[in-house]
């Protein structure tokens, strides 16, 4: 029709959904405009309208077997709906639960409270009008104020004595590798601040999450920033700028000056090398030169952060660049993710930082500092601790979770709870960040992942297969892989909110299959012990909304509990 719907995040999630959603209807609506101009030239109109919204949908294929549509539905895609419908001909409406996932990264208009046909609240709306100055979740937080930095000393302090060593010319290559909120990005931002006060040139680059998928995207933004382009710079800008900086180093780039416009996007003269794997040779003796060259006048630091994502054309001018900066005055930093880290040569000024969860020392600091020490938050500074694990980025997402919702009152670092037992409900931002997780698995692991869900552990292997109906060597491989993804470690979740997304992420009708065949598993492994596992049956049974089942083993495990008790 005279429609279409875009999902983004389904029927894979992504953890930047609403980002990508963003700038896609930003994109669209700069082309849109464009085509509308030329059609007005023929006088004719055209106009679109777009409307977000970001909420949770059911996907999948619908129809017969001769007509097979594969749709989203849900309350979130009429709601989309209706805001699209509210939107004037060039215009884009967001809904404020996508505004939220994305705050501080693009430019709104707040349109107040507004009624939308078939919903029984107005609800707030935002026109989209621009991206806003920070493109990075870290970006906009230190645009606001960050925390304090909590149990990273060790690792800031080792990285500020390699850059004490590479600005005396011994240069070299640090990997810091974090699961995701660990705070691999807030270490790079220290090192840029400290980098600031020391006078040290410093150009670092953010890999988006669709990167991948973008040849040479990774390796034009590090050496836009380097060069100091910006968004909207035109062409002759662009060469002065390259030029000032080239023309200050000793070493020749003419042969490879055309392959560099090309590469930054540049739209005027320059002539590309013939051929794509002559362009590739082009740039990898480019950013060897550069590095070598530029190095020699002061000392630099490159930082590529995220790098998990970088496509593979700059991956490989990376580790040509790696190869050639042992002995210049250059401290290269690669951030990653421990699972999907990427095999950059191991040279010998190779140097790694893990970084490891917050102990519960750190963690009470940190909570300290973002809620207070008022004596009312003390229950639920426990709460936060437990379900945050050591992760500072979780903590961080759930206190500015509960103060969103009026369960805290106050400014942050001086809260009062209203109430100890206030919900802890789970943040879209570490939802969708632990669903992107879970949404890498094959479909076997991640059946395996979600059966693991319901029993809330993977140590019995024989439940595990008999309710995956998986052989013991496939549930094996599974669980082998999910511990490699680091969702699984030592035979429990390796975060306990990612449970939580594995049952989530379910349909509610396959979750209670999933416990009626675990009732059904632990009656038939278990003959003689049924009363031991009463219990855990009645459970599996009120899971998979049996409550007749449910009561008749509630009143068995609650005959053998009085059993025992006489036997005392």
């Amino acid at each position: 029709g005279d429609g279409i719907m875009a999902l983004f995040g389904a029927p894979l999630a992504h953890e930047d959904h609403a980002r990508r959603a963003c700038e896609t209807a930003l994109h669209l609506a700069a082309r849109l405009e464009a085509f509308q101009r030329e059609l007005a030239e023929a006088g004719l109109e055209f106009g679109v309208r777009m409307g977000l919204h970001s909420g949770e949908v059911v996907v999948g294929k619908i129809g017969d077997d001769l007509r097979m549509d594969y749709t989203a539905q849900g309350a979130a895609v009429a709601l989309a709906a209706r805001i699209e419908e509210l939107a004037d001909p060039g215009r884009i409406l967001v809904s404020e639960d996508t505004a939220e996932l994305v705050r501080g990264q693009f430019d709104w208009a707040e349109l107040g409270p507004q009624p939308l046909r078939g919903f029984p609240e107005p609800r707030q709306v935002f026109e989209l009008l621009g991206s806003g100055a920070g493109r990075t979740r870290l970006e906009v937080s230190a645009a606001t104020g960050l925390s304090p930095l909590v149990g990273r000393a060790p690792q800031l302090e080792a990285l500020t004595g390699w850059l004490a060593e590479a600005r005396a010319g011994q240069g070299a290559v640090v990997e810091v590798v974090g699961e995701a909120g660990m705070g691999k990005s807030r270490l790079c931002l220290e090192l840029l601040e400290h980098c600031a006060r020391e006078g040290v040139r410093a150009s670092e680059v953010a890999c988006p999450s669709h990167g991948h998928a973008l040849p040479f995207l990774a390796i034009r933004l590090l050496l836009r920033a380097c060069f100091g382009i910006r968004e909207g710079d035109a062409p002759e800008r662009v060469r002065r700028k390259v030029e000032r900086l080239l023309s200050g180093l000793r070493s020749d780039f003419t042969a490879q000056f055309g392959a560099l416009l090309v590469l930054l996007e540049f739209e005027g003269d320059a002539a590309p090398p013939v051929g794509p794997e002559a362009h590739r040779r082009a740039l990898a003796e480019f950013v060897r030169k550069l590095v070598q060259a530029w190095s020699a006048t002061e000392p630099i630091v490159l930082i590529i952060d995220d790098a998990h994502w970088i496509d593979a054309e700059s991956q490989g001018l990376v580790a040509e660049m790696i190869d050639g900066l042992g002995w210049t005055r250059t401290l290269l930093v690669l951030s990653s993710r421990p699972q999907d880290g990427l095999p950059w040569p191991q040279v010998a000024y190779t140097r790694r930082i893990d970084l490891e969860p917050l102990d519960a020392q750190q963690t009470d600091a940190l909570l300290t500092t973002l809620l207070g020490a008022d004596a009312s938050l003390d229950p639920l500074r426990a709460r936060i601790a437990e379900r945050a694990a050591g992760n500072p980025y979780f903590a961080e997402e759930i206190v500015r979770s509960l103060a969103q919702r009026g369960a805290l009152l106050g400014e942050p670092g001086a809260y009062q709870a209203i109430a100890s037992d206030v919900s802890l409900v789970l943040p879209e931002s570490v939802r969708s960040l632990l669903a992107a997780r879970i949404d890498q698995l094959g479909e076997r692991d991640k059946q395996v992942l979600q059966v693991g869900a319901a029993i809330g552990h993977f140590r019995d292997r024989e439940l595990l297969a008999r309710v995956a109906s998986l052989e013991g060597a496939a549930v094996e491989d599974s669980h082998g892989a999910l511990v490699a993804a680091g969702l699984v470690r030592d035979g429990a979740f390796a975060h306990p909110l990612t449970r939580e997304v594995a049952t989530l992420t379910q349909l509610t009708v396959h979750r209670q299959a999933v416990h009626a065949e675990l009732a059904r598993a632990l009656e038939a492994l278990h003959p003689d012990e049924l009363g031991r596992q009463a219990e855990l049956i009645a459970h599996h049974w009120a899971s998979a909304g049996d409550a007749r089942r449910a009561r008749r083993w509630s009143r068995r495990a609650a005959l053998r509990v009085s059993n025992i008790q006489v036997r005392r």
